[in-house]
């Protein structure tokens, strides 16, 4: 008898653990799955935004800047959902700072924008965490020929 309680109370603590493991192991996966469908819908939202900079073009192919997207742009992926935002400089972006990114951004472009900074949030549709990606272009001249470095170049890419 005292055997059956002892391998009783063995069998209960080892259930037990094997719950807990599974347990903590469901909830690694189920984070794991939420930060790539966040990161694939930011993705899909940068590659939505980069393919409307690179159409903006006149009937005769030539480069206009002030045709580029000034409203968010928000879609679902179906697995998530992204909102991307444009930020239009004049001077160089390429590594500054939030702060000074902040202050000197406008949301519009004009013929004095030189550069954009494409910022795009994507979550998995569920509540989970946000996951930001963050493309920085460069603009030719406005009106110039599309084709080699007349094009917007795109100057990196970065996960925040």
């Amino acid at each position: 008898m005292p055997l059956a309680v002892l391998l009783s109370v063995m069998a209960l603590a080892f259930t037990t653990l094997i719950a807990s493991t599974v347990t903590r192991q469901i909830l690694d996966t189920r984070s794991d799955v939420q930060r790539a469908q966040g990161i694939a819908a930011a993705q899909a939202g940068l590659d939505v935004a980069m393919a409307r900079i690179l159409s903006e073009h006149n009937e005769l192919y030539r480069f206009v800047v002030e045709d580029l997207p000034d409203e968010p742009i928000e879609g679902d992926t179906g697995s998530g959902e992204y909102r991307v935002t444009v930020a239009y400089f004049d001077a160089d972006p390429h590594g500054r700072d939030d702060g000074w990114r902040s202050a000197n951004g406008v949301p519009s472009a004009s013929v004095a924008s030189r550069y954009a900074v494409v910022t795009s949030v994507g979550t998995d549709g569920h509540g989970g965490s946000a996951r930001t990606l963050t493309a920085t272009f460069a603009f030719p001249v406005s009106g110039t020929l599309l084709g080699g470095e007349a094009r917007p170049r795109l100057l990196d890419v970065m996960e925040r």
